[in-house]
């Protein structure tokens, strides 16, 4: 949580992407300091943010289902196109069978 406070840490290592659990919308950061992003989530606070750098384009692919609340398919686009899915896991304490790893499965 608070990704807005630690951001600066990882920009050094040039990330071409980002994906972020727990992390607040975008509109609370004091400035914008990424390319694009997505951002999923009921609670301003924390969602599952993605952010692009490098001029590298991200869209929410038409696959996206809000019932996998957590599961964001992505379009990457730059020279090249691919997809990729970013994935916030949880403890679900309701269903043991979809805790983490069977939440992802």
């Amino acid at each position: 949580m608070a990704f807005r406070k630690k951001f600066a840490e990882i920009l050094s290592c040039d990330p071409d992407l980002l994906i972020v659990p727990e992390c607040e919308h975008p509109d609370k950061f004091d400035y914008k300091f990424y390319f694009d992003s997505l951002w999923v989530g009921n609670n301003r606070n924390k969602g599952l943010g993605v952010f692009s750098f490098n001029n590298i384009e991200i869209t929410l692919h038409e696959s996206y289902c809000e019932a996998y609340k957590y599961i964001i398919p992505i379009k990457v686009a730059n020279s090249k196109v691919a997809n990729i899915i970013a994935i916030w896991s949880q403890n679900n304490k309701e269903d043991p069978r979809r805790r983490y790893i069977g939440d992802v499965w």
